[in-house]
């Protein structure tokens, strides 16, 4: 469901929307909704925009597409059925498993649940 992983980008806030919603973009002359990942996870804001900054973007199954921003990418992997593991918490809200990648755990989140932001229906 990953895109493309593009470079920040100016972002046009539009208002009325839910904190998370950094605002919109436009790539490639379609309209991108941008959400804030560390607002929509209950994180601080990040404190600049960074050089290292990017914005992930998500290919919906309707053909929508969403941009996440976050404070960087280090690296994309490619994970299998057998490398993931119950996160530790019986309600871990967005976090739905987790993968040892060497000596590190790798958080994977339920792309659905970080995009709910509970508006309208």
């Amino acid at each position: 469901r990953v895109r493309e992983i593009v470079r920040l980008r100016p972002i046009t806030p539009v208002p009325r929307v839910p904190l998370a919603v950094r605002g919109v973009l436009s790539l490639r002359g379609e309209i991108v909704q941008v959400i804030d990942l560390r607002l929509r996870l209950g994180l601080a804001p990040s404190p600049a925009e960074g050089r290292r900054r990017r914005i992930v973007v998500l290919h919906g199954d309707d053909g929508q597409m969403t941009g996440l921003l976050v404070d960087r990418v280090s690296e994309v992997l490619r994970l299998h059925d057998e490398d993931l593991h119950p996160p530790a918490g019986r309600d871990a809200g967005t976090v739905v498993a987790l993968a040892r990648q060497g000596d590190r755990f790798v958080s994977v989140f339920d792309v659905d649940r970080v995009l709910d932001l509970g508006v309208g229906a």
